[in-house]
């Protein structure tokens, strides 16, 4: 074989590994925003359940819904929503630590992984993030918008009930209802003790 040929092999070989590396990577990403869609988040959850359970340190998840999304879409059009998610994503981003994982999960709905983070760091992220959220402005067809965020946390712990990554976000997405439902712009906290208390920061 010529060493023109095989280089020509050889480049054939480099031009398909990288559209393979590049299709594996759209497949995991969200278009829009450009982070985990809701398959890879999932995927990404299951590892990092298990590896909080090989090395007993606590794990938080989060689940983050833009509160009157769909006003901002009717009142504005889909290229003004599309707007307020990457500007979204990119304040989430910027308060989260490399070895967080951010996903959206749908529409206006994110999810955040925490790993090494307890009931207690959940929620101080939790209500930063909110904060963060609640101060930004962002420019819509010259007009200012403000946006608020509803969340919900949950967490594994070592001592805790034995749970799977799809138990966790069940216990998120409950404790983000309630958020929503008791008056949106907070964040609370799932608990199997049922307590509630009325703070932003809240245990449900």
């Amino acid at each position: 074989m010529s060493f023109a040929l095989m280089g020509s092999l050889g480049f054939v070989l480099m031009i398909k590994e990288r559209s393979d590396r590049e299709i594996r990577t759209l497949a995991m990403t969200d278009p829009l925003t450009k982070i985990f869609n809701r398959r890879a988040f999932m995927i990404q959850a299951e590892k990092e359940l298990a590896a909080a359970e090989r090395s007993g340190l606590p794990l938080a998840f989060l689940m983050l819904d833009i509160d009157h999304f769909k006003q901002i879409n009717d009142k504005y059009g889909h290229a003004a929503g599309d707007e307020v998610l990457v500007r979204i994503v990119e304040v989430l981003s910027s308060h989260l630590r490399k070895q967080d994982t951010l996903g959206r999960y749908g529409g206006e709905e994110f999810c955040a992984l925490l790993p090494g983070t307890d009931a207690q760091g959940a929620m101080a992220l939790a209500e930063k993030l909110r904060l963060e959220v609640a101060m930004t402005r962002i420019e819509v067809e010259e007009n200012s918008l403000g946006l608020t965020l509803s969340i919900g946390g949950s967490t594994w712990e070592h001592l805790g009930p034995t749970k799977d990554y799809r138990e966790l976000m069940e216990e998120a997405d409950r404790a983000l209802y309630q958020a929503k439902t008791g008056g949106r712009n907070r964040s609370l906290l799932y608990r199997t003790a049922p307590s509630i208390q009325t703070a932003s920061a809240a245990t449900l």
